[in-house]
């Protein structure tokens, strides 16, 4: 009966410590612990030997490991390894998990076995008759992409549809300005003016179209209150009304694009 050094519990195997205060003491001197050679007592670096490199290979020779060899050794089995295990039909190498399910042929074998060649089975796209590389597939990927455009899985939900709509808070300007329409608009301004600025002179970089009629002053002429009726409307969609400038001109004649970011117009 021994007692533990730290604690002074009763202990009923050889040690000095307790394995809680034995944890606890390897946890404080873990970086100072250090593991000798067990024949020359020399430091090393491997915790898991106990011998160095020479004394282990001496104590090999006295023994004879070291000629148990190839076909000497005992465990010899013909030049496969240990854990590897071969077809009974073939000989092919087969895995350790697939062997141990209870799979003792191949892949090609088995499949003979079973009747059943998948290397040569060949299956066709249920729409077009197409022949598919990947045997789980239905339809190829043509046919996929028509069959989801069929289920309303792609198109785009727009409005009230959408699962953000927030009641229609987009105001009617800006809802134009994201028009194809108005992107037209603007490129034909720039090639008119030939992307340069009619102020300063200034050829590409940052360049923006100015309203000489603003915007929302035509919006309150013709009184328009949705898209369809901006897009009647003439003067709106007129070249003459737009000019070519750079981005400083554009700010020292509209003030509040100072805070606006990437404004076209």
């Amino acid at each position: 009966m021994n007692k533990c050094i730290d604690c002074g519990i009763v202990i009923n195997y050889r040690s000095k410590r307790c394995k809680n205060c034995w944890i606890k003491f390897k946890h404080l001197n873990r970086k100072n612990y250090r593991y000798y050679c067990v024949d020359c007592n020399k430091e090393l670096s491997r915790r898991e030997s106990k011998r160095c490199h020479s004394c282990e290979n001496k104590r090999r020779h006295k023994i004879g490991i070291s000629n148990f060899k190839g076909e000497n050794n005992p465990n010899f089995r013909n030049g496969n390894s240990y854990y590897q295990h071969y077809c009974l039909i073939c000989g092919n190498p087969i895995s350790r998990s697939n062997f141990f399910n209870g799979n003792q042929h191949c892949y090609f074998c088995a499949n003979q076995i079973n009747g059943f060649n998948l290397m040569k089975s060949k299956v066709k796209c249920i729409d077009c008759g197409k022949e598919l590389s990947n045997r789980y597939n239905i339809r190829c990927h043509s046919c996929h992409t028509k069959n989801l455009w069929k289920r309303n899985i792609f198109k785009p939900k727009k409005g009230k549809n959408h699962s953000n709509w927030m009641g229609g808070i987009t105001k009617l300007g800006q809802k134009i300005r994201n028009l194809k329409q108005y992107t037209e608009w603007v490129k034909k301004v720039f090639k008119r003016d030939n992307y340069t600025c009619q102020i300063c002179g200034q050829k590409g970089k940052e360049l923006n179209v100015h309203h000489k009629i603003p915007l929302g002053t035509i919006l309150v002429l013709y009184s328009i209150k949705n898209i369809p009726q901006s897009l009647k409307c003439h003067l709106l969609w007129d070249i003459n009304n737009g000019i070519t400038l750079c981005r400083k001109h554009h700010e020292m004649i509209e003030p509040k694009l100072k805070n606006s970011k990437n404004r076209r117009g």
